[in-house]
């Protein structure tokens, strides 16, 4: 029997697939076992051929919409190593206090949100220990657009659902996607620190701060960098206040990354 499903996560050999059926565990068919890198990811819709007594077979997998990827760990040249497919939208979480929330890696995350076309909101967690630092998030992401949102797992503040068990003492070691009640997907991803950053063209990085895109076309240069060329509108507009000068820092913090082959010694002292 042939049938649809999506993939929840790899565990060794063999892939969870979440089907109209319910669960079932996959291997790779043929072709698919030799192709590099990660084949198979969570989130990517798989074509199952299920036999008798249960033993099913990944025997293709549909196109991407959308992909998150990675830099592969210890290569020197830019191969993506793709984490999650068919993204619908970005959720960048952080928590008021213990750790602070850090600007640098939020503005990151949600620069490879615009990069890949995948919306993103803000969700800043344990609120209830500072609720100051909404306003700072806020005041950072609202010119740009984001949706910045305040929850509390302690309180229950701001949750619509809440998982069993969700005692935030698990590390997630891969991606793993968890299917809602309500219909839909939540990726629960590892930490990415070479996330995506290192595949965007710094030519199109103005484009991925929403809040510069008023001004991007105004600027002397058409190849403006808003680094340190001369009547950079960019530059202006964060110093009259029309967004946080503060991203504009970021961006300049990720343009000479992306400039920067991935695989340099420039590169690895910049991280």
């Amino acid at each position: 029997m042939i049938t649809t499903g999506v993939v929840l996560e790899r565990t060794g050999s063999a892939y969870r697939v979440h089907t109209d059926g319910g669960e079932v565990l996959a291997e790779l068919r043929g072709k698919l076992k030799h192709r590099d890198g990660d084949r198979v990811v969570a989130g990517d819709v798989v074509e199952l051929d299920v036999q008798a007594g249960g033993h099913a077979t990944i025997a293709a997998v549909r196109p991407r919409k959308s992909v998150l990827a990675r830099r592969a760990a210890g290569e020197r040249s830019p191969r993506a190593q793709p984490i999650a497919a068919n993204v619908d939208q970005v959720v960048v979480v952080a928590s008021a206090r213990s750790p602070e929330p850090s600007p640098r890696m939020l503005d990151r995350f949600l620069v490879i949100a615009a990069a890949n076309r995948i919306p993103a909101v803000v969700v800043l967690n344990k609120i209830e220990l500072d609720r100051a630092a909404l306003d700072l998030l806020m005041t950072r992401y609202g010119p740009a657009g984001y949706q910045v949102l305040a929850t509390s797992v302690k309180e229950g503040e701001g949750l619509v659902a809440q998982r069993d068990q969700d005692t935030g003492k698990h590390t997630t070691r891969a991606a793993l996607l968890v299917p809602l009640v309500a219909g839909g997907y939540v990726v629960d991803t590892p930490g990415l620190r070479e996330m995506g950053t290192w595949g965007i063209d710094p030519e199109l990085l103005g484009a991925c701060f929403p809040e510069f895109r008023p001004f991007l076309d105004q600027c002397r240069f058409d190849n403006c960098r808003h680094l340190t060329e001369p009547a950079c509108a960019v530059r202006q507009a964060a110093e009259q206040g029309a967004f946080e000068p503060d991203r504009l820092v970021s961006y300049q913090h990720i343009y000479k990354e992306v400039s920067v082959p991935s695989w340099s010694s420039e590169r690895r002292r910049g991280r």
